[in-house]
């Protein structure tokens, strides 16, 4: 009897403490949850903080497949576009992309593009990313030399204007760059991307239903309107 009396008198007098402590324990799983949730919440959603970024990029346009005649010659290309993303999801990102871009070329014509890509890209958590992308587009591509029409009224060949001649553009593009945010506040992404695309048809369609061509750049991809949740 007393051994009992004294183990429930024991009993009573530790169950307060063990009681606490086991609260104690119990909020401090909860604030360490909590904390983790919103830090894995803030980095998955960081990608998205700023929505349509501005991407400019500046290389080289060349005919030929993929990876060939890159640098041969120099036909400076320009490239002004942004995105929207598909999902929030920092590694595994999907978006559309849509841009308007302009090449100079002395031998094929000078073109101007207009397209959109579905682009998937896979980030790194060290913030290096690589991603690949599929898209259509139009361009408008002018004769590379004058172009001239026969006059009845004079009996001879006319110089008119040239406003250039519309064509499809079917396009794959490969990229591989780093992304400044994920270890700094700078909201800025570089990148070296090849896009090859297929243009047809090239003027005439009889003649030339198919131009490859392909484009090497570098750029930088700047984060600038905030994202609103």
């Amino acid at each position: 009897m007393m051994r009992e009396k004294y183990s429930e008198k024991q009993s009573s007098k530790t169950s307060p403490f063990w009681r606490g402590k086991w609260k104690f324990i119990l909020c401090t799983c909860l604030l360490c949850i909590s904390q983790l949730t919103k830090s894995q919440s803030n980095t998955i959603d960081s990608i998205e903080y700023y929505r349509f970024p501005l991407q400019v990029s500046f290389g080289n346009q060349c005919v030929g497949l993929p990876y060939q005649n890159v640098f041969s010659t120099f036909n400076p290309a320009f490239y002004l576009g942004t995105e929207v993303g598909y999902n929030k999801n920092r590694k595994h990102h999907i978006c559309q992309t849509a841009g308007l871009g302009f090449y100079a070329n002395e031998v094929i014509g000078n073109t101007i593009t207009l397209n959109s890509d579905f682009c998937y890209r896979f980030t790194h958590k060290s913030g290096v990313f690589a991603d690949i992308s599929l898209g259509l587009g139009i361009i408008n591509q002018f004769h590379p030399r004058d172009i001239y029409e026969y006059s009845p009224s004079t009996g001879a060949y006319d110089k008119v204007k040239d406003y250039g001649k519309l064509a499809i553009l079917l396009e794959n593009g490969l990229s591989l760059g780093y992304d400044l945010s994920y270890k700094t506040k700078i909201p800025i992404s570089i990148f070296i991307k090849h896009n090859f695309f297929i243009q047809t048809p090239y003027f005439d369609l009889k003649s030339f239903p198919f131009m490859p061509q392909s484009i090497t750049q570098i750029g930088l991809k700047i984060k600038i309107r905030k994202y609103e949740k």
